[in-house]
Order: C-alpha cells, then sequence, then structure tokens
C-alpha cells in the first residue's frame, strides 16, 4: 500500500528524514504549518512501530543460538519467516517477542523454492499479529520499513526498525530460491533480519525480507535488499497452512525473448498447456490479464503460483489472438546445497562474531531438510487440526451463534438460467439442523427430519433418500453445508475426515479449499475465505482428486434481520468459473420454526 505522504510543497529532493534534523536542530524555515504536519507524521510512525512490534519474532534454536526474524500473521500463532532460516534452524525451537518472554515454535509448512515458512508459537492463546498488505500497489520511492533482530542484537527480543524507501518493484531474483516479482528496498537489512517483515508506513506487511547484498568484509549491508512480496506470501498460506511442501506451478513450457516478443520455444506435449492448445512459436500476451513483454516477467509472475493455481493465458498464432485457462502442473523441484543450513564462519576481530546468524553462512545439509519433497505432507494429524481450526472459526463465529433455537432463517428467491427465470425457490434451515428446500414450480421439495433425508415430488408420498441423492440437488446442497454451519449433528453427518487441500484465487480474493469425505461417495469440497471471520465462498464435489468442477459459488453478501447472507448464488463451470445457473435472493428473514419442521417426516 501507499506509504504516508510527504508534505505538499516541500521541495522534492529534501527527504522527511531531513526535515526531522532541521527542526532537531532548529535550523528549520517550515512555516509553523508544515513543521506541525513534519511532527504528525514523525508521531503516527512512532506510533505505527509501537503498534506493530509486538508482532515482530525473534528466531532461535533450542539452544537459543541466532537464527532470524519473523513475523506473527494470525491471531491462533501463525508466523511467516524465511525457509532458509528454519533450514539453519531445525524443525522448532524458541521464539522471542518484545514482552520479553520466550516461547516454543514448531514448522507447519516451507516452501523450498519460494523462501518462506510457516511456524506456529505455542504458549499463548490468542497473538498479536501484522496484517498483510497489498504489495501490487508498492511504488518506486515509497517509504518502508524492515523490522527484526539483525546480529541479534536485541536482548529483550524488541525488534530493530530501519526506514528507506522502496527501489525497485517487480524484480526477478533467480537461483535455487527464486524471489519472483519482489521488492527492493534500501533500508539496512542484515544477518537476523532474513524472515522479518517489510512494512508500509501503514504497519502493513508488504514483505518478507530474505535476501541482501553485503561487502565483502564483515557481511555489513549496503543498501541492497530483496523481500518476497505478500501477494506472493498470500498465495502460498493456504499450501503451507496444509503442512505441506509446497508446489510451485508450472505450464510446463519454455519460453524465451525473439524479436522482441515472447515465444514458446519448447513444451511438453502431454502438458495442460498444450492440450488446451499452446504450440511451438505461439507469442504469449498475457497471464491472467497481465501483459507480457518479456520473457523475465513472465517466468517472475510465474514463480509466484502454486501448483494447480488456475491461470488464462492469452496467446497469439499466426497473428490470430487465442486463449486458454488450465491449473498449473507441479514444477520438479530438486533442493540444492545452496538450501541446506550454514554454520557461519567467525572472522577474527569481527564485533559480536558468535551472535551472528547462521541465516545466511556456509555448512552443511541437515537430514531432515534433505527429506522434503516438494508435494508432501510435513504432518497429516497438523492439516487436519488446520482444517478443522479453520472450520470452527466459520462455524463458531458469533452470527453463526445468534440462530435462536426456536428461529429458522427463510431464504426465498428465483433460479435464472439465460437471463430468464426458471423456477421460483426457498429454504427453510433451524439450528436443530432440519430444514426444508423447495422448488415451487416444480413442486419438488427436500426435507431433513430426524436424522432421515426424504424427497417430495408433487405432494406424492414422502421418499427416503440416500445422503448422495439428497445432495444431488444443486440448491438442496448449497443449503444443507449452510444449515450444517448451525448444527454439529447434521455437519458430522456430512463427512468424518476434513483435510486442508491447498488454496484458490476466487471472486477477487483468495480461499482455503478443505476437503470433507468419509459419508458420501464423492469427497464434498467446500472454499473458506482467507479473512479473519471466514465466509463460506464455493461449495462442490472432488471428482478425480482435483479441484472440482461444476461448483456452487456464494457471492454478494448482505446483512438481513441480523445474518450476512448470500444474495446470489452460481453454478460455475471449468476453470475460469463461467455461470451456468444462478439462484438471487429476493428476500431472507428469521422466522419461527414451521411446524412441518417439528416432525420427523415431512
Amino acid at each position: 500500500m501507499f506509504g504516508t505522504p510527504i508534505v505538499v510543497g516541500l521541495a522534492a529532493a529534501l527527504s522527511l528524514a531531513m526535515l526531522t534534523h532541521e527542526v532537531a536542530l532548529g535550523q528549520s524555515s517550515l512555516s509553523s504549518e508544515e513543521l506541525s504536519l513534519v511532527r504528525r507524521l514523525e508521531s503516527e510512525r512512532v506510533a505505527t512501530i509501537d503498534r506493530v512490534n509486538a508482532s515482530v519474532v525473534s528466531l532461535f534454536g533450542d539452544n537459543k543460538e541466532a537464527g532470524g526474524s519473523g513475523v506473527l500473521i494470525d491471531k491462533d500463532g501463525f508466523a511467516i519467516t524465511n525457509h532458509h532460516v528454519v533450514a539453519a534452524i531445525g524443525k522448532n525451537g524458541k521464539a522471542g517477542l518484545n514482552d520479553g518472554h520466550l516461547y516454543d515454535w514448531e514448522l507447519v509448512g516451507t516452501d523450498l523454492a519460494g523462501d518462506i515458512a510457516l511456524i506456529l508459537l505455542r504458549g499463548k492463546v490468542t497473538w498479536p499479529f501484522a496484517t498483510l498488505g497489498n504489495s501490487n500497489d508498492v511504488r518506486i520511492g515509497q517509504w518502508v520499513m524492515a523490522m527484526g533482530n539483525p546480529f541479534a542484537l536485541s536482548e529483550d527480543y524488541a525488534p530493530t526498525v530501519t526506514l528507506g524507501i522502496v527501489s525497485g518493484v517487480e524484480r526477478y531474483q533467480g537461483g535455487s530460491m527464486v524471489y519472483g516479482s519482489c521488492i527492493q528496498a534500501d533500508c539496512a537489512i542484515n544477518p537476523g533480519n532474513s524472515g522479518g517483515p517489510l512494512m508500509n508506513m501503514r504497519g502493513e506487511v508488504i514483505g518478507i525480507n530474505g535476501r541482501a547484498a553485503f561487502a565483502t568484509r564483515g557481511r555489513v549491508n549496503v543498501g541492497v535488499g530483496f523481500a518476497v512480496s505478500s501477494e506472493q506470501v498470500k498465495n502460498f498460506i493456504p499450501e503451507l497452512m496444509s503442512a505441506r511442501v509446497a508446489q510451485h506451478g508450472t505450464l510446463d513450457a519454455q519460453f524465451a525473448m525473439r524479436g522482441g516478443r515472447v515465444i514458446c520455444e519448447a513444451i511438453n506435449l502431454d502438458s495442460r498447456a498444450a492440450r488446451a492448445g499452446l504450440r511451438l512459436g505461439d507469442q504469449i500476451l498475457s497471464l491472467n490479464g497481465i501483459t507480457i513483454v518479456s520473457s523475465n516477467q513472465l517466468a517472475s509472475l510465474m514463480s509466484m503460483l502454486p501448483c494447480n493455481w488456475p491461470v488464462v493465458v492469452q496467446y497469439e498464432r499466426d497473428r490470430k489472438p487465442l486463449e486458454f485457462a488450465v491449473r498449473l502442473s507441479a514444477l520438479t523441484y530438486v533442493p540444492s546445497a545452496e538450501d541446506a543450513p550454514i554454520e557461519q564462519d567467525k572472522k577474527q576481530g569481527e564485533p559480536d562474531a558468535d551472535k551472528v546468524p547462521r541465516d545466511q553462512g556456509k555448512g552443511r545439509q541437515k537430514a531432515w531438510l534433505a527429506r522434503l519433497t516438494p508435494g508432501s505432507l510435513l504432518s497429516i494429524p497438523e492439516n487436519r487440526k488446520n482444517a478443522n481450526r479453520l472450520i470452527d472459526r466459520w462455524r463458531n463465529h458469533t452470527e453463526a451463534n445468534d440462530l435462536h433455537p426456536t428461529k429458522a432463517i427463510r431464504w426465498i428467491g428465483k433460479l435464472i438460467e439465460d437471463a430468464h427465470i426458471v423456477d421460483r425457490v426457498s429454504s427453510v434451515i433451524c439450528r436443530n439442523g432440519r430444514f426444508l428446500v423447495a422448488e415451487k414450480e416444480n413442486q419438488i421439495s427436500f426435507y431433513r427430519g430426524g436424522t432421515d433425508f426424504f424427497r417430495v415430488n408433487n405432494g406424492q408420498e414422502p421418499k427416503r433418500v440416500s445422503l448422495d441423492e439428497f445432495l444431488s440437488n444443486e440448491f438442496v446442497l448449497q443449503s444443507v453445508v449452510q444449515a450444517a454451519r448451525y448444527n454439529d449433528q447434521l455437519w458430522s453427518e456430512l463427512g468424518t475426515q476434513i483435510e486442508l487441500d491447498g488454496g484458490d484465487p476466487i471472486s477477487g480474493g483468495r480461499a482455503y479449499r478443505i476437503r470433507i469425505s468419509g459419508k458420501t461417495s464423492l469427497p464434498l469440497i467446500i472454499w473458506l475465505s482467507m479473512d479473519d471471520v471466514p465466509q463460506l465462498l464455493k461449495v462442490g464435489f472432488d471428482e478425480d482428486g482435483s479441484p472440482v468442477h461444476p461448483t456452487i459459488v456464494f457471492e454478494d453478501y448482505k446483512d438481513l434481520d441480523g445474518f450476512n447472507i448470500s444474495a446470489r448464488r452460481r453454478l460455475a463451470m471449468g476453470v475460469q468459473a463461467m455461470t451456468k445457473r444462478e439462484w438471487v435472493l429476493d428476500s431472507a428473514e428469521a422466522i419461527d420454526i414451521p411446524n412441518e419442521l417439528e416432525r420427523d417426516k415431512p
């Protein structure tokens, strides 16, 4: 995000730091209004640092050897750091916060290629955390702050803060760990800062500091530091939260510059992109709406995306514009010795050499790191625990508990196909797990009474049906998942095993993809937003072990009668989620439970 603007009317060459220095020396010729604004900006900066420094983590091994930094991003104690930091320390250790206390931490998931890792701190119920900002809004010249524990200087674990400006954006730093579309900043980033946050002046995390240029003697920063962008971090959080070694995505093709154009020069004929139509010699025009001007830019953008991430590629063949949409294949990645933890060589006469973190030295690879395979699960129990944690956040939100046992929610709307109303629909769901779903003009009703599921056709005798048959109706499926939010018994009837399967971009945001299996013939998949209070964004079935189609997408949430209700649901097809039909809300309200929902049968 943009930092706080500099005083309007001041000479462009003067920095805020220079102005503050002049004010301190009493040499400023500023007007009283300008002087007041400079002091206010300084106060705001100090207040912002005071607010966010509680979220910055000093990371150590079990023996409290120095290792690097991190930043808490969630109230449950999840923090982001660099992969090379945990590679140097191990899978667990100690974490210091500015409250002066040390806490235990353990590795949840890691990204070998993108140099980020997710860890979990233990020892508190609720943790201070910083917000992940939008690194796409970062501009060259913007003021930024790097926070962390360089050289392990802080004995009380209070983070160091350095101030600077953004020197470059959308940088591509290759190597065994690819920093794609990363941020370059000139604020001091030294050994020990690795894994700590790069923040804008509002205290939002716009990057994770990871690389820096150091002088040959003394390992001192020379003003060139690189941070993994927050947008890349967001893309990979679901993968990391699922306790996996993250996999990056690829089109399974190679691209190069030819005559100022980005040309496909090699392609795996069995790849998804080839099956979608891409051929040798095709010119790439755009990726997900971003115009491609160089092969370096394309590689940079691709490095930010996980395996199975959906992409839309526009390309040209024989001057004819074409397009395809696919989910990315898994990029083959073999960890190298550069990814190994490294021992710091102590240099004679170097101050505090014993305290220099090992996050950037040289050494040998540890056995646990050598066993990491992209795509593999580090811990199945941790995966399921995190999946249930997200489900609980959604189901136990205050609003979900506001539905009184004697009340029901009635949703009335219309079914639309090809811009025409083809049916009227309604649903009534109760906290006790019973509900009634009706398609009025077709006179079909679906009902849950007791623990049984029924279908009623045009006033005939109710027919008991299986859960699979019950959920085969698209409007019933969306209603059942919402009803299960309010009732433990109904929720347990949907499945016995819950797993976090990764993430997806949905409706301009990002979502966790959660797989529920054990009761239906096909696993049920639900997508929850990555907000502090998750919303249900999509539901569907897993047909082939990959993200599924079609799905029902929930959009246009509205606060009605005390409840946050989706006013538009649509049946979406294919990678691009094209709308096949939609259900649009006419009215919704909380009502007394209808008499028919008090009975075991309709």
